[in-house]
């Protein structure tokens, strides 16, 4: 999307209306985006449940610092937290069949 500054604005008020207009826009491209990622997400959470490994790389690569870090609180020595993420990671593609609903796919990975 390319804007273009035509308009410049006489006083603070036009300038304070055109800043909201535009935050506004701003905001309302953001949730596009995040509700076109959310779809995505939800789709490889769906094609992963059929045994899609592409769309299961897709996750991992999506939620591997999320876990690590959550991980990470609670233990602090490296080995530890690689060994807790891939017993998570084999945790979550064996039981990924049985997941009922893909839009809690990252609360239900939160309690493996």
């Amino acid at each position: 999307m390319k804007i273009i500054f035509w308009y410049r604005p006489k006083d603070d008020y036009e300038k304070q209306k055109l800043w909201k207009r535009i935050k506004k826009e701003i905001q309302k491209l953001k949730s596009q985006g995040v509700q076109q990622h959310e779809k995505h997400f939800t789709d490889s959470v769906n094609a992963a449940i059929q045994g899609d490994m592409n769309a299961f790389e897709f996750l991992y690569n999506q939620t591997y610092y999320h876990l690590r870090l959550t991980i990470a609180k609670y233990l602090k020595k490296e080995a530890d937290i690689e060994d807790v993420l891939q017993n998570t990671y084999l945790k979550i593609y064996s039981e990924l069949p049985n997941l009922k609903e893909p839009k809690t796919f990252w609360k239900w990975a939160g309690t493996i």
